[in-house]
């Protein structure tokens, strides 16, 4: 939530949840969310199991996100930084 917050990117748990539809993302105990963002503030969001399978990507053409890049991990329902755990 703080993520969320400090930088305005609520629209990156949007797309977080919303990929849980797919069954491919929600069978996966661990999912490992990695967002990268351009020079030309374009980015490109994955969901992988943290062992090079990716299962969902998302091109995102304009983000104003503050980082280059960030990795969650959603586990159990919860969302965290992957550095949290």
């Amino acid at each position: 939530m703080h993520l969320a917050n400090e930088a305005g990117c609520f629209w990156l748990l949007d797309q977080v949840c919303a990929a849980q539809a797919d069954p491919a993302v929600r069978r996966l105990t661990v999912q490992i969310w990695t967002l990268g963002v351009s020079r030309d503030r374009s980015a490109a969001l994955a969901c992988g199991d943290g062992r090079g399978r990716v299962l969902h990507d998302r091109a995102i053409a304009w983000t104003d996100f503050p980082l280059t890049a960030v990795a969650l991990r959603v586990e159990a329902g919860l969302v965290a930084l992957r550095s949290e755990r």
